[in-house]
């Protein structure tokens, strides 16, 4: 079993207990707002079941009540916001937050003005270029705003810091194009969403990709509704054929929600442009599964790897995106158990049916020597062993 026997470090554990009470806390105040026959009700019930809760906005670190709680890295191409990006900083004191001086630092450089402020329990963003920003988004006038920050924030991997006005380092991400940094946020138009700050903004499970293409800047994320449903669904298992004459390509989804999800208005895209309509049903109920055959296209572009996301076909909303690697004859690409965030190579092909278990691996990391007691990296080894 993945991660079996290894205990839980003591930030582990806090996140884990977080994110319970984070759960807890919004079943409550959902039913006691708009009750059990409320849509949003259901719709936040709904995403509750996927994965770790996602929090209110909150403090990451014990040392400042600033929090880096989006950061988008631009738009697809070709569109409006593609040259565009932004973070933004979050105060979650009940009071304005001077940061005159303050510098975000990282792979851009910007520093903050004189007089400088964050709003009591509020935003503010910094933009690469802040009248694009106004012009893209339908901000109220009154939103905190600046920027115009030299360099440029890295689309496969950056960091972003922001530090006081003598240089000390209050918050530092580390963002990555990979597992499990949420692929959506890297080139398909989505955001690096704070979704759960307990965690620390330097950890990847932190975060989680935008409800909405394009983020939200100077606000807080929307709370999921019943546009949001198919959220629920999960990409279980991917054939792809290693090589011509291997089989068919095709995709297995899931409904691993507690509610039915409509079905019509969405597509399968691999890369940049081969797309497959869903099977022609209204809805996915609960546990159920559809297979979908995938165009001779989608064979052959996944001979690279790559991501393949579904999405809204009209709006281009993003719902799930996974990477995919290189395909390898007889094995399948999937998650084990059925609809759970762990995915790999699994044990055979199981299409339209419960997945087994994870296939063996071919070699693994058997032992590792890092740190020896003469400190002499010289002595310091990786042993493989084949299985």
């Amino acid at each position: 079993m993945l991660g079996a026997g290894r205990p839980r470090r003591k930030s582990e554990q806090e996140g884990t207990l977080r994110g319970f009470l984070a759960r807890r806390f919004v079943f409550r105040y959902v039913m006691r707002r708009w009750g059990n026959s409320s849509g949003w009700a259901a719709a936040v019930l709904g995403a509750a079941t996927m994965g770790p809760a996602a929090e209110s906005p909150g403090p990451s670190s014990r040392r400042t009540g600033l929090t880096i709680s989006e950061v988008f890295l631009g738009g697809v191409p070709g569109s409006a916001t593609e040259h565009l990006q932004w973070v933004e900083i979050y105060n979650s004191n009940p009071w304005p937050e001077a940061v005159g001086g303050y510098a975000l630092g990282g792979d851009a450089s910007f520093r903050l003005p004189d007089g400088a402020e964050v709003p009591a329990s509020g935003y503010l963003v910094i933009a690469s270029d802040p009248a694009a920003l106004r012009d893209g988004y339908d901000l109220p006038a009154e939103a905190a705003v600046t920027g115009g920050w030299q360099g440029v924030l890295g689309t496969s991997e950056g960091t972003v810091v922001v530090e006081k006005s003598q240089g000390a380092v209050l918050l530092r991400v580390r963002y990555q194009n990979s597992d499990p940094w949420p692929a959506a946020a890297f080139g398909l138009g989505h955001s690096l969403a704070l979704a759960r700050p307990s965690f620390g903004e330097g950890q990847a499970r932190a975060w989680e990709a935008s409800l909405e293409p394009g983020g939200s800047p100077g606000g807080p994320e929307p709370v999921p509704g019943e546009e949001h449903l198919a959220r629920g669904l999960r990409i279980n298992e991917l054939a792809f054929p290693a090589s011509p004459g291997d089989g068919p390509a095709w995709v297995e989804l899931l409904n691993a929600s507690a509610l039915s999800v409509p079905f019509l208005s969405l597509e399968l895209v691999w890369g940049g442009s081969a797309a497959a309509g869903l099977p022609s049903r209204d809805s996915l109920d609960p546990g159920e599964r559809a297979v979908v055959d995938l165009p001779v296209v989608f064979a052959e572009e996944s001979a690279r790897g790559g991501v393949l996301r579904l999405q809204e076909r009209e709006t281009g909303r993003v719902l799930l995106a996974v990477r995919v690697p290189v395909p390898v004859a007889g094995r399948t690409w999937g998650c084990s158990p059925d609809g759970s965030e762990f995915s790999g190579w699994l044990d055979g092909p199981t299409r339209a049916a419960p997945n087994p278990g994870f296939a063996p691996a071919r070699v693994v990391i058997n032992e590792i020597h890092y740190h020896p007691v003469s400190d002499d990296e010289a002595e310091t080894f990786v042993e493989l062993h084949n299985p």
